[in-house]
């Protein structure tokens, strides 16, 4: 079944937003180092390099930020 362009957008856009949330439940609730953080990230829960994951990072920072302003708890993050 192919899907269209407009939904695979979409679908990616939700997949790095959970990335976020999931590196936010890492590094600031678990308190984890970033390196070991990015190799959970990478090999544990979303099977796409380190490398890659640094750019999502970088290119969601203003979502991460807002994380951090706003301390979400790990329920209202609906994690996994």
């Amino acid at each position: 079944m192919a899907r269209s362009k407009n939904q695979q957008n979409i679908l990616f856009e939700l997949k790095k937003k959970k990335i976020i949330d999931r590196y936010y439940f890492w590094t600031e609730i678990e308190r984890r180092r970033f390196d070991d953080v990015l190799r959970i990230l990478s090999r544990e829960e979303f099977f796409i390099t380190e490398q890659r994951l640094m750019v999502i990072i970088n290119q969601n920072n203003d979502y991460l930020n807002n994380l951090i302003s706003q301390k979400p708890s790990p329920k209202q993050l609906k994690l996994f």
